[in-house]
């Protein structure tokens, strides 16, 4: 059992370049398209999106959520991403984005595209009890290859939704 604990705040200029190495990984071509860092400052200044980082015992930047659509109806996980696996980081970035819309923002769904062969991603989702809405077939283009999307959706439960990680 790790013994690390990790802390979720606000991102900060400072985070983008963490955020945008993340997204280069190899491990994550394919999974994830890569913005620069424009696009990150520029987002990151969008009142309609929100960055959060998790950081562990030291400080030490360890995974991001973006949030995207924040101002309409159908909140959106834009990326999700935890720079180590099995450690917690992706529950604690998710289940701070799960709190955040169902308690701050009062809406009714937090919605997410994955990729379907994802599956690593989907576990977390289904653990958190997001289910599929949809899929899109060639939805998106990623180094010239076209890929299908699944929709997931979770609805607001009508106890509490707070998982014990």
């Amino acid at each position: 059992m790790n013994s690390a604990v990790f802390d979720v705040r606000p991102a900060t200029p400072d985070s983008l370049s963490f955020i945008v190495e993340q997204e280069s990984r190899p491990d994550f071509r394919g999974l994830l398209s890569d913005w620069t860092i424009e696009r990150h400052r520029e987002a990151l200044n969008d009142p309609t999106k929100r960055y959060r980082v998790a950081t562990d015992e030291t400080g030490a930047l360890a995974g991001f959520c973006i949030l995207g659509n924040l101002s309409g109806k159908n909140p959106t996980v834009i990326r999700l991403a935890a720079a180590m696996e099995g450690k917690g980081v992706g529950s604690l970035l998710l289940q701070d984005a799960i709190d955040y819309v169902f308690s701050t923002l009062a809406t009714s769904a937090l919605y997410l595209a994955v990729f379907p062969d994802n599956v690593r991603a989907i576990a977390l989702y289904e653990k958190f009890g997001f289910c599929e809405a949809v899929q899109l077939r060639r939805a998106v283009t990623i180094n010239g290859v076209e890929k299908p999307l699944m929709v997931m959706s979770l609805e607001k439960p009508t106890g509490p939704w707070r998982l014990a990680l």
